[in-house]
């Protein structure tokens, strides 16, 4: 009886670690080896759920992916990368100096915080990392940290999505009467512009020793911002790239329209677009 008291609360409790709740602890007071392997017990949960706790924090400052991969290497995280073959997405919002300029420093915030959550949501959903928001703007990349084969054909979906989703913000945002504010501007709802491109980067740590962050560098992510300011000259919303096209299958890939030739600045050869 001695025993199994103390066993069936060690077996009780390993369970209920198993099933994800870190919160249990034996608080054996016994001075015998029951007692001691509770203590470990405790000891083992308490590290869990501070290694929960910072993967939790991880999460609210780099994508799942990014924190996955930091967590993995805890041992020995070092800069540099490596050279993959990635599709980068680019987005920045239209009019934005005008929307802000309607708008308090605490209703911008908000407002943007809002419309970063839904699109970081949905890049999320189709396997894309959020390297960085860049005021009204969001540079991610697919295929990277986690390979994903058909990394292409995520973005492009991801693109669509996001844009269907602006138009449920915007709805929203009427409802609210907070449109009216630009509105009044002349500006009639908000809108974005999207840049996709398919090629090579390094991503990878970049920085120093003691203060770095996950980055995907090279031409791609250079193309990828040239196609999103390209959208103004064609009054597109997304525009992507020939390397993009040739990636997506069919069905997807009738859905795009030849732009033509474009220079792109920074580029000796011209590149191939088509609206999406």
């Amino acid at each position: 009886r001695s025993i199994r008291e103390p066993l069936g609360r060690l077996i009780q409790g390993t369970g209920a670690v198993a099933q994800g709740n870190l919160d249990v602890r034996m608080h054996m007071r016994r001075e015998d080896e029951f007692g001691l392997l509770g203590k470990y017990f405790d000891k083992m949960a308490d590290e869990l759920k501070e290694r929960q706790t910072l993967r939790d924090l991880f999460g609210r400052y780099l994508s799942e992916d990014v924190a996955r991969s930091v967590l993995a290497q805890e041992q020995k995280i070092d800069l540099g990368g490596e050279e993959v073959v990635v599709t980068v997405l680019f987005c920045d919002l239209k009019d934005y100096t005008t929307i802000s300029e309607r708008l308090s420093p605490l209703q911008m915030v908000s407002m943007l915080n809002e419309y970063l959550g839904v699109m970081n949501s949905i890049i999320d959903q189709h396997r894309g990392c959020v390297i960085e928001f860049l005021g009204d703007g969001i540079l991610a990349v697919f295929g990277a940290p986690q390979a994903t084969p058909d990394h292409a054909e995520k973005g492009a979906r991801c693109a669509l999505a996001m844009r269907e989703a602006l138009d449920s913000l915007n709805k929203q945002w009427q409802a609210d009467g907070l449109a009216q504010r630009w509105q009044a501007l002349g500006v009639d709802h908000i809108e974005f512009r999207i840049g996709l491109h398919t090629g090579a980067v390094v991503a990878g740590n970049l920085g120093s020793k003691t203060r770095m962050k996950y980055a995907v560098i090279g031409d791609t992510v250079n193309v990828a911002a040239r196609l999103e300011h390209l959208n103004k000259e064609f009054g597109t919303t997304i525009l992507v790239s020939d390397d993009v096209k040739a990636r997506l299958p069919n069905e997807l890939a009738a859905q795009t329209t030849q732009m033509g030739l474009s220079q792109v600045k920074g580029r000796s050869q011209p590149v191939i677009c088509h609206s999406l």
